[in-house]
């Protein structure tokens, strides 16, 4: 189960590493153990930043909810 929680983030950070271009370079001096070390890590930050974004949104947009809009405008389209 602990494994489905870390999945998510070692990708995360794994899609990190090969996608920025200074992690990129950097990425061939580590292996094994170091690499998924700077891979939770980057996934961490990652999903740090997301809630803080999601927070900061929803204090500035007290009133926004994405998926009641969704629900609100599938009920309009059906009657």
């Amino acid at each position: 189960m602990l494994a489905l929680l870390i999945i998510p983030l070692l990708l995360s950070g794994y899609i990190v590493l090969t996608q920025h271009p200074t992690n990129y370079y950097r990425l061939h001096r580590h292996d094994g153990q170091l690499l998924y070390m700077k891979a939770a890590t980057l996934g961490l930050w990652c999903f740090t930043w997301t809630i803080f974004f999601a927070y900061l949104i929803k204090w500035i947009y007290p009133s926004f909810h994405p998926s009641c809009n969704v629900y609100k405008r599938t009920i309009e389209f059906k009657y």
